[in-house]
């Protein structure tokens, strides 16, 4: 039995919140401008902070922001952006720990 079953061919039931690759790229892009940005102030540099807020501010918001009118407005052209759940692989992954796991019992003994 899967945990997931309606996520194994990739495609979640209506209102489920997909993991795809546009998501997961916003996601790693923000953390990644955005921890570099505390560290780089956290070590007393000035210039270097603010050049990364004008990098993530103008040219990472305006390559999402054209990434998400196409994800919203194309005839799925980029599929393996906008449509393939990288939560799939994972799901599948934990169901077969979970089937070649040993039962766990009280009358089980180590030898």
């Amino acid at each position: 039995m899967d945990w997931h079953p309606q996520l194994q061919n990739g495609n979640g039931p209506e209102g489920q919140v997909k993991l795809t690759l546009y998501h997961l790229f916003v996601f790693v892009s923000t953390c990644a401008f955005g921890f570099s940005k505390a560290w780089l102030a956290h070590q007393g540099y000035s210039t270097e902070p603010t050049t990364i807020d004008w990098l993530s501010g103008v040219l990472l918001f305006l390559a999402i922001y054209w990434l998400g009118i196409i994800e919203r407005h194309s005839d799925h052209r980029m599929p393996w952006l906008f449509e393939y759940n990288c939560l799939s692989p994972v799901l599948r992954m934990l169901d077969r720990y979970r089937q070649a796991r040993p039962p766990r019992g009280g009358n089980a003994r180590l030898e």
